[in-house]
């Protein structure tokens, strides 16, 4: 209720500065989320307790509100050791398909977007070796044992020859939907390593 409370009021202050009201979409996208997120108080204070599986629950029902609502949905990640393997094929299967069942027909006109967040941009012939790099860091930061070839197999990650990205950014896109990705950020000197990817993704 906090994260609510919290997004409503920077919202309200960022419409304020601007002079303007809040869009209606905007109330009732917060007012649905209050309902599903905190339905009565038991059943808040039961979740509460609950863990992994209360915040598996809320991050199920904040993705299904923004399929029914919205028209980009970010599947966002939280890179800690509860919710890291919402990052790897299984995890990813099970996530979009919440979005395509409350999208509906609508789900072929979202934006699903991902961010790279496993590792760095990686071109290399050697990617189980760079994988490999990644998982080793996962592991003693997270206490996680995460094999290497999920590392190269998840969405949120870009590693391998310029082929197999082009393959692999193909494949997400029919397996998940995913058309957009937040491949990283302007300072990142790895990204003119990534041009020939986009050039050859350019028009697909």
């Amino acid at each position: 209720m906090r994260v609510v409370l919290a997004v409503e009021r920077d919202l309200r202050q960022h419409a304020e500065s601007l002079q303007q009201p809040l869009p209606h979409l905007v109330h009732e996208v917060l007012d649905r989320l209050r309902h599903e997120l905190v339905e009565d108080r038991a059943d808040h204070v039961a979740h509460l307790r609950g863990g992994d599986v209360a915040r598996r629950v809320a991050r199920e029902r904040v993705l299904r509100i923004a399929a029914r609502e919205a028209e980009i949905v970010g599947m966002d990640l939280r890179q800690d050791r509860e919710s890291l393997g919402d990052a790897f094929p299984a995890r990813m299967d099970e996530r979009v398909s919440w979005v395509r069942d409350e999208a509906g027909d609508r789900f072929d006109d979202l934006e699903l977007s991902v961010l790279r967040l496993l590792g760095p941009i990686s071109i290399t012939d050697e990617p189980l070796k760079a994988a490999a790099d990644i998982a080793r860091d996962y592991e003693r930061r997270l206490g996680l044992s995460i094999d290497p070839r999920d590392v190269l197999d998840s969405p949120y990650s870009l590693i391998g020859t310029v082929p197999e990205l082009v393959a692999k950014l193909r494949e997400g896109r029919e397996r998940w939907g995913i058309n957009s990705i937040l491949v990283g950020w302007f300072d990142e000197h790895e990204l003119r390593d990534f041009a020939p990817v986009v050039e050859q993704l350019a028009g697909t």
